[in-house]
């Protein structure tokens, strides 16, 4: 059964996932540190991890259950290389498909991101996700989970 790990500290797409569970056939699984605790109930047959607050942890805790054919959820570059090199499918929550040949960009851009912040430039957060963002999740969801089975 498909697999999909959830890195749920801030991800904005959980309902998304778990209204889609039943039609991807998938086992779904939300890890997250105990600093970041949900509030809503979820569907019983919903695993959640928690795990002890502290940097990366939700991390290392996914990139140590996460297999080849399995989704991971997350916007951590750092998870998407690390699972990426063991076969799984990673999708961030703007619903793109991390690929492994394009790591190595995506790392420049966010280092360069940083440096830029350290700098003082700061720019605004994320836009209030719409309901095409919604669509674009799902539809790369949809074919992750169809490159897997």
């Amino acid at each position: 059964m498909l697999t999909i790990y959830i890195d749920a500290d801030a991800s904005p797409v959980v309902k998304t996932v778990l209204s889609m569970r039943e039609e991807l056939k998938a086992r779904v699984v939300l890890v997250h540190s105990r600093s970041h605790l949900r509030r809503d109930a979820l569907p019983k047959d919903v695993q959640v991890i928690i795990v002890e607050s502290g940097p990366d942890a939700a991390d290392y805790e996914i990139a140590g259950r996460a297999e080849k054919g399995d989704i991971v959820i997350t916007d951590d570059l750092g998870l998407a290389g690390i699972v990426l090199s063991g076969g799984v499918k990673v999708v961030n929550s703007s619903g793109k498909l991390i690929q492994h040949q394009e790591m190595d960009l995506l790392l420049e851009i966010r280092h360069a991101a940083q440096k830029e912040r350290r700098r003082g430039k700061y720019r605004s957060g994320p836009a209030k996700r719409t309901i095409e963002d919604e669509k674009a999740f799902a539809a790369s969801l949809r074919k992750a989970a169809a490159d897997c089975t």
